[in-house]
């Protein structure tokens, strides 16, 4: 199991490179190798590639033309800035959620307590009174 695709709170379609029989060559298969995070730099958003790769991707024009897009996207700063700030924000909402989620964990538990206390009260009240 992929701990990502475990994660999604919506419904998607995951499709695995790694999975794909290498004679199945779409143009969408193609522009899918692009994005083969076996890639991965340390900076998780860069891919980098062998030279070998490079020069079948620099041979194939749709590659090409989605490369450039994505390099357009890289360099423009404000698009930049905007992509980190949405994986800030949405980590700050992930540890917000995990902490309301053991927040209201821990007022079960003391509802339980106060449970057990108005019950041990009312037992001891009824000796009481009689």
């Amino acid at each position: 199991k992929n701990e990502f695709i475990e994660k999604l709170t919506h419904n998607s379609y995951i499709i695995q490179l790694t999975k794909l029989d290498e004679s199945v060559q779409t143009p969408l298969d193609r522009i899918l190798t692009i994005f083969d995070q076996k890639k991965q730099t340390k900076q998780r958003e860069i891919l980098e590639y062998p030279d070998e790769e490079s020069e079948k991707f620099s041979s194939d024009e749709l590659l090409q033309r989605a490369i450039k897009r994505l390099a357009k996207a890289v360099l423009e700063e404000k698009l930049r800035k905007d992509l980190e700030f949405e994986e800030e924000t949405e980590e700050t909402f992930s540890n917000i959620i995990e902490e309301l989620k053991e927040n209201k964990k821990a007022l079960k538990e003391k509802d339980k307590v106060l449970e057990e206390k108005d019950r041990l009260i009312a037992e001891l009240m009824k000796k009481v009174s009689q």
